[in-house]
């Protein structure tokens, strides 16, 4: 596997993300998905990360990192611009036998966790390449901000570092982009001038959450209004229901929970009002299937599995209604 790992993916695909900017992502192959996520399990089991990452390790999320920085005066932000391709296999080599691996082992490692000569974006060991190279920039930027009294995570390669010395400010953000620099890497220039230095006075942003209330996160504006149109959407369509729209409507009720799974995270979010919401959108469907005569699983006709799938209930509804006539 470590000789060929490109037979281990499928070919190359572009994507464009929310920014218009396209990205290279490669996927696993079904076998070998599911061999890096057993050696993902046992990566997080033997080697502990860095206290300051956050991001694709076991216990950690985003909101984790974001609770650090609540209620502070000044919040400074850098992220790499292109971090995946960015880093070569060598790269990863090299900060493995950093890390203590003999040489055969980093050289196995490191082609396993890279493809085509970089970190891959949508493998489940991406996550630990990366923080295995930036562990190094974890230790310096928390040593620094140990002695300053400051809070220092990274999710990912976004690191946020939060402090209320004023005489310190916009230090931190440069001691980031030094370990950049350092490992030949590039900051990220629209981070930078969006959210590179952020004072109280306006909403501070980390990982797309507010964290100027020493409450508690708050989930921003605009992934707020993303969720609860998720979920109307998902009711307007559960009034209406038939056959043929049960699968839509079982898409876009996974859709409306994950966004209430994402925000009841945080400390002030509408995951309450989504979930009211959620559950008059089940109730419109029940009613239509009830009058269907039919009878699902525990009620969870949402359900994509072999045992009760949305398509199944559909079938059954057309073939029930066909009796009838």
């Amino acid at each position: 596997m470590a000789r060929y790992p490109e037979r281990l993916y499928f070919p190359t695909e572009l994507r464009k993300d929310e920014h218009g900017k396209t990205r290279e992502i490669d996927v696993p192959k079904p076998r070998p998905r599911s061999l890096f996520r057993r050696f993902h399990r046992f990566w997080q089991r033997s080697f502990r990360a860095h206290g300051n990452a956050h991001g694709g390790v076991r216990g950690r999320s985003c909101f984790t990192s974001a609770r650090q920085h609540l209620g502070r005066k000044y919040v400074e932000t850098r992220d790499v611009s292109d971090c995946y391709p960015s880093i070569s296999t060598e790269d990863v080599q090299r900060h493995l036998r950093d890390k203590g691996f003999r040489c055969d082992v980093a050289w196995v490692l490191s082609r396993l966790l890279t493809v085509h000569g970089r970190i891959p974006t949508g493998s489940p060991l991406s996550s630990d390449a990366l923080n295995v190279v930036m562990e190094r920039a974890d230790n310096i930027v928390g040593s620094f901000c140990g002695r300053h009294g400051m809070s220092a995570s990274r999710v990912y390669d976004d690191f946020v570092v939060s402090h209320n010395r004023t005489e310190e400010a916009g230090r931190p953000g440069q001691i980031v982009e030094g370990c950049f620099e350092d490992m030949g890497l590039k900051t990220n220039p629209r981070k930078r001038k969006n959210s590179g230095f952020q004072p109280n006075s306006r909403l501070q942003f980390v990982h797309g959450l507010i964290v100027n209330s020493k409450r508690g996160t708050r989930i921003a504006p605009k992934q707020r209004s993303k969720a609860v149109s998720a979920a109307e959407s998902y009711v307007r369509s559960a009034r209406s229901v038939s056959p043929d729209s049960l699968e839509m409507v079982a898409e876009k009720r996974r859709t409306a929970f994950g966004w209430m799974c994402h925000c009841r995270q945080a400390e002030l979010g509408p995951a309450k009002h989504l979930r009211r919401l959620i559950d008059a959108g089940d109730r419109h469907v029940a009613r239509a299937l009830s009058a269907a005569g039919l009878a699902t699983h525990k009620r969870r006709w949402w359900v994509f599995s072999k045992r009760m799938h949305p398509s199944r209930v559909a079938d059954e509804w057309r073939r029930n209604a066909r009796c009838k006539l």
